[in-house]
């Protein structure tokens, strides 16, 4: 019944836990493959001891790192079997009923496309301090919503939240079904970081999404970890005017200002500069972007072009 994923990048020191949470699932019905990404450290010793085990469907290395997990997700979807997919990052692991706790409800509405639980926080190995998202989506948020479980239509989620921010848990606490992922697969973007906030978006257009108020997930927050570099200069403000187009272009029921509000604080909280404008111009051609967000870019004076190198950028693009 579900395909699980672990796409591992240069995390044996969490490779044992991941694995070992993921094959002592009370639920039984389920596939495990695992990628490994050219990784530099001792995983392939790791994955290797784990080869021979009944639920172990494929082991898959790549020659060359890929240089994105979402290339990862989409190889493991195109080999799966399973209804469901549970994308099970290799630094994080699992409450051993996580499966049979999650199944449960995508069982109950083939219409749900989607479905997240609540997950502990760990900062680096610090399991005496843990924090959870509910208590950190409900404190950001000003809201109760994350304190019981819900289902959505998910355009309304999209409405309510998902416009703001990425506030599914992240990818591990996720249980996809399959259908819904191969209706967005291939991704037709290049995202190295916030693919799986895309992934979201997409799927909640076109389904319901649901949330289990059940911490079921153990998200690890270390130095290392891939959200850990999102504010990586340019490259973090090109994927979100890439996400945002799509938003433009696909979700006609969203407020143009709300979404260049949202837009312009990722751009700023970035420190995008007018030297940087050119590259967006590039993008732009690259992607077909709708000149819009551009033009937000300087809206009241944000970002003043510079003079000869930006000037009457704006209306070339147009």
């Amino acid at each position: 019944m579900v395909s699980v994923i672990i796409p591992n990048y240069n995390h044996a020191k969490y490779l044992n836990q991941r694995i070992d949470s993921v094959l002592n699932q009370t639920f039984s019905d389920f596939e495990l493959i695992i990628l490994d990404d050219n990784s530099t450290d001792n995983s392939r010793e790791i994955i290797e001891s784990y080869r021979n085990h009944p639920k172990i469907s494929k082991v898959i290395y790549n020659e060359k790192n890929s240089g994105s997990v979402f290339k990862q997700w989409e190889k493991g979807v195109l080999q799966a079997k399973g209804d469901y997919i549970w994308i099970a990052e290799s630094d994080d692991w699992a409450d051993l009923s996580f499966l049979d706790k999650l199944t449960t409800v995508l069982q109950v509405d083939p219409s749900i496309g989607l479905i997240y639980c609540n997950s502990n926080i760990i900062m680096e190995d610090d399991v005496q301090n843990i924090l959870t998202f509910s208590n950190l989506r409900n404190h950001n948020y000003n809201t109760d919503k994350w304190s019981r479980s819900y289902i959505l239509e998910g355009t309304k989620e999209i409405q309510e939240n998902l416009i703001q921010s990425c506030t599914v848990n992240n990818a591990s606490a996720v249980l996809f079904s399959k259908k819904a992922l191969l209706k967005i697969f291939p991704l037709d973007k290049d995202f190295k970081y916030i693919g799986d906030w895309y992934c979201y978006l997409r799927i909640c257009k076109d389904y319901k999404i649901a949330y289990l108020n059940e911490t079921l997930n153990f998200y690890r927050e270390h130095s290392i970890n891939a959200s850990k570099n999102l504010a990586s200069g340019l490259r973090y403000v090109l994927e979100y005017t890439i996400l945002f187009d799509w938003i433009l272009k696909n979700l006609n029921f969203i407020d143009k200002n709300v979404l260049a509000d949202v837009y312009l604080k990722y751009a700023i909280h970035n420190g995008l500069r007018a030297w940087n404008l050119p590259k967006i111009k590039l993008y732009l051609k690259l992607y077909k972007i709708n000149p819009y967000l551009f033009t937000l870019l300087f809206k009241d004076n944000i970002i003043k072009p510079i003079k000869c190198k930006t000037k009457n950028l704006v209306s070339k693009v147009k």
